[in-house]
């Protein structure tokens, strides 16, 4: 018989989309598998274990909480699953024809930038919003292009007036796609903010764009609000969901608990979607308080997509 093959954590985590940070902390938490360990220590996965932690992941991007499919049998988790995913869509892909055209988009962004050109800048987005469907816009050229924008400015190839003037013109692109597509009355509702302390808003603004093209009704609270504040927004407009976008990296110990404050508050009244690059460190406490930790928008919008779809049949 063949030797069984085992993997390391860099391998999982390319296969099923996982964070390190998220994948341990299931582990310490909800035992989701055993993994072996070599010589020196290291995580070692097998096949089974790779196949498994693929599909709790896609249970949880479904809008189930990690607590709540942590225990279920291969069986069942792949019935569950597939339930889950039947009619769902997949993220985002680019027709070859487009692929020039969002380059070209790009670099007429980037060029504008560079010569703190505003109105260059706002006629590139906009043309690009009106050639582009909402979620290609936002995938591959709002996302990438803040993406550079961050690097050359770590870089001192952009100076603050740059990154300053290029955040002022997408914040009025997603902005305007928020306000601008329509939405049913009886659409669900979602509530969109940033907790205090967390300043960057455009993280923020994407999700919320992300969810008006999916026909959700928008609720923007802003950004750097403190969990009372999120807390009373939620009491009053009653949302199928809050979403919290976490960008700036701290160590403030006081992040961590207006999360637990914001999690226990919406805890039975709605569901906590939380995303982000300075999410994953909070991963294990927002779990344990059945939120859902999203890597991108595309598991955003399959979100969104799975609890419409469940909304439209009941």
């Amino acid at each position: 018989m063949a030797a069984r093959v085992y993997h390391p954590m860099r391998v999982v985590t390319q296969k099923t989309g996982l964070t390190p940070d998220l994948l341990r902390a299931w582990e310490r938490r909800y035992h989701v598998v055993r993994p072996r360990r070599s010589a020196g220590g290291q995580r070692l996965y097998s096949d089974d274990d790779i196949v498994r932690l693929g599909q709790l992941h896609r249970a949880v991007l479904a809008g189930r909480t990690i607590g709540q499919v942590a225990r279920l049998d291969r069986e069942a988790l792949a019935r569950l699953v597939e339930a889950d995913s039947s009619g769902s869509t997949p993220a985002t892909d680019v027709p070859d024809e487009d692929t020039t055209a969002l380059d070209l988009a790009r670099e007429a962004c980037l060029s504008a930038i560079a010569l703190i050109d505003a109105p260059a800048l706002e006629r590139a987005l906009r043309q690009a919003a009106h050639r582009f469907s909402i979620p290609v816009l936002l995938d591959h050229l709002v996302a990438p292009l803040l993406r550079e924008i961050g690097e050359r400015w770590e870089a001192g190839a952009l100076l603050p007036i740059h990154e300053h003037a290029a955040s002022v013109e997408i914040h009025r692109l997603l902005t305007w796609i928020v306000q601008s597509t329509p939405a049913r009355a009886d659409a669900p509702l979602i509530a969109v903010a940033t907790p205090a302390g967390q300043q960057m808003e455009l993280g923020a603004l994407m999700v919320a764009a992300s969810a008006a093209a999916e026909g959700w009704r928008v609720a923007w609270f802003g950004p750097n609000l403190p969990a009372s504040d999120i807390l009373r927004g939620v009491e009053s407009l009653q949302p199928v969901a809050v979403a919290i976008s976490l960008v700036h990296q701290t160590r403030d110990p006081e992040l961590h608990r207006e999360l637990e404050r914001i999690a226990r508050g919406v805890a039975g009244k709605a569901t906590l979607l939380v995303g982000g690059r300075a999410a994953p460190p909070h991963a294990l406490l927002l779990e344990r308080l059945g939120a859902i930790v999203l890597p991108d928008l595309a598991s955003l919008r399959n979100w969104l997509r799975t609890v419409s779809s469940r909304a439209e049949s009941a």
